[in-house]
């Protein structure tokens, strides 16, 4: 995930984080995050070998 992305996450046991990132309806915050969270790789599946940290 970016550095900088401070919207407040809850850890889920062996599965990762739900962040809250915008109120309901907020679409351009939820399309801006989006973005983000791909450009920096967060949202690719992990290949199988991993051969990278699993978020």
């Amino acid at each position: 995930m970016p550095d900088d992305l401070t919207a407040p996450r809850t850890a889920v046991p062996g599965a990762g984080v739900v962040l809250d990132i915008a109120a309901e309806g907020d679409v351009d915050t939820v399309l801006h995050v989006f973005e983000r969270l791909r450009d920096a790789g967060a949202l690719r599946p992990l290949p199988r070998p991993m051969d990278r940290a699993t978020l």
